[in-house]
């Protein structure tokens, strides 16, 4: 995918268009987008279009794409679960995480700096450990409430 092809792929997503994926044999999958007076094509090559795809939806919430591209393809969604905890989508998280995939720490400072006490619940539930450096962090960033809740699950 080239970069103008990843730009339009961000502003379709981002904008909310309408996806339709549609499977071109083996090679490569076909993304259109379609809004009122114009439709696009783009060409999806594989492991690393499929990357951006997921990225954007789950920066966006777009959970339907995400497992369109997982039901279909053996990928990882490591990547995407801090993505999906800065747009705050509990059940993208809750997808990555279940699969038993995501990297804890860095998504639990993410839900830390926004304050979003389901999402760092849901993380420490799934292993996420409470280290000194995020305690640290978080007080020196002025979550006083966060710290606090973060201290009781010690």
């Amino acid at each position: 995918m080239n970069h103008n092809n990843h730009n339009l792929l961000y502003y379709f997503i981002s904008n909310n268009y309408i996806i339709y994926i549609i499977d071109y044999f083996t090679k490569c999958d076909t993304i259109i987008y379609y809004n009122f007076i114009n439709s696009y094509k783009l060409r999806i090559n594989r492991k690393e279009d499929i990357k951006i795809c997921i990225k954007y939806a789950a920066e966006y919430g777009y959970i339907n794409i995400i497992k369109f591209f997982i039901n279909r393809y053996d990928i990882r969604l490591d990547y995407a679960l801090n993505d999906a905890c800065m747009g705050n989508h509990i059940d993208i998280v809750n997808l990555i995480l279940n699969r038993g995939e995501g990297y804890l720490s860095s998504s639990l400072f993410i839900a830390c700096v926004k304050e979003k006490i389901d999402l760092i619940d849901l993380l420490i539930k799934h292993g996420a450990y409470i280290s000194n450096t995020l305690l640290y962090n978080i007080c020196l960033h002025g979550h006083d409430i966060i710290f606090k809740h973060l201290v009781k699950q010690i």
